[in-house]
């Protein structure tokens, strides 16, 4: 914070502060990010993942079904969730970049 702090306090020196930041810490954050995507890469490769997945929601699906909802029903209550935990999301989110 205390470079917060200074950027503030000196707002002048502040363009040449985060520009000096941003060529300082541009290789590590390019690095750390090319590997994060070799390990997406990598579970995007992989059909275990996607395997998974399917019974998983297969099993959702089911266990709707069996408490007397339809199929579609049970979709739409799935997609509904899903839909409402990314919007928590991006509530949280928002509020956490405040």
């Amino acid at each position: 914070m205390d470079i917060l702090k200074e950027l503030l306090s000196n707002p002048e020196t502040a363009q040449a502060t985060v520009n000096a930041l941003f060529v300082q810490y541009k290789p590590l954050v390019y690095g750390v990010f090319k590997e994060l995507f070799k390990c997406f890469n990598d579970l995007l490769s992989n059909d275990d993942y996607f395997d998974a997945s399917a019974a998983y929601f297969e099993k959702m699906v089911n266990a709707l079904t069996d408490h007397g909802f339809s199929r579609n029903e049970a979709m739409s209550i799935i997609l509904s969730e899903k839909q409402d935990i990314k919007e928590s999301s991006k509530r949280v989110s928002t509020s956490v970049s405040k």
